[in-house]
């Protein structure tokens, strides 16, 4: 322990060099990202007014998140016809929304990560082309739902399956869930992509789902 007669001085202002230093060495090999987003970023793009109602917060999100992407913050990096992936450009963009409002924060993830994700990841080059450009512009909506009754949001073990049947003009899809015996109320309509699907043209992987009364066996 430092008693008062040998405590080092002070000064009152510390240097501002090694407050910059240390924000530096933070950051890591992504300071000229990271420090872009505190100097362009404003308060009033990512903070929402928390008297708002429920109603009013939903429509400044929504409007908030596609003036951001016009900035690039949340939708950088993701793949595009002309533009290979870049995670790295993903991660900061995503990081820099969190230090608002993280309402925003989720709503980019959902609309970038997870539904254009799962077209990145899973699409054809001719869906990616088709829905990529206008997913990362917020002009295309979508939405992720893994969660089913009986165990919640266990993606590993979702027992909903999305099936194919191949025609000459147009293909069929069945939406399947398993029926369980305790059903608690009734399941409703739901927009959906789900994690597990196959059909006999091989292609596997999450897809869009059904807008039907209930989710045990739905076609269209």
């Amino acid at each position: 322990m430092t008693d008062t007669a040998t405590r080092p001085e002070t000064t009152d202002a510390a240097d501002p060099r090694l407050g910059e230093a240390l924000k530096v060495a933070l950051d890591g090999p992504y300071h000229a990202a990271r420090q872009a987003a505190r100097d362009t970023l404003t308060a009033e793009e990512i903070l929402r007014d928390p008297s708002m109602t429920m109603d009013q917060a939903r429509d400044w999100t929504l409007k908030a998140l596609k003036h951001l992407s016009t900035k690039g913050y949340g939708n950088t990096g993701f793949t595009l016809p002309d533009q290979p992936s870049d995670p790295a450009a993903v991660v900061n963009g995503f990081e820099a929304l969190a230090h608002g409002d993280l309402s925003l924060t989720i709503k980019a993830g959902v609309q970038y990560g997870l539904w254009g994700g799962a077209i990145e990841g899973l699409g054809t080059d001719e869906q990616i082309a088709r829905w990529m450009p206008d997913i990362v512009a917020a002009k295309h909506l979508g939405c992720f739902a893994m969660t089913e009754m009986g165990h919640g949001s266990d993606v590993a073990s979702i027992e909903t399956t999305l099936r194919t049947t191949p025609r000459p003009t147009r293909s069929s899809w069945t939406l399947r869930r398993r029926a369980r015996r305790r059903r608690t109320s009734a399941m409703p309509p739901c927009t959906a992509l789900l994690q597990r699907c196959s059909g006999s043209s091989g292609w596997t992987g999450s897809a869009r789902a059904c807008t039907a009364s209930s989710c045990r066996s739905a076609k269209w």
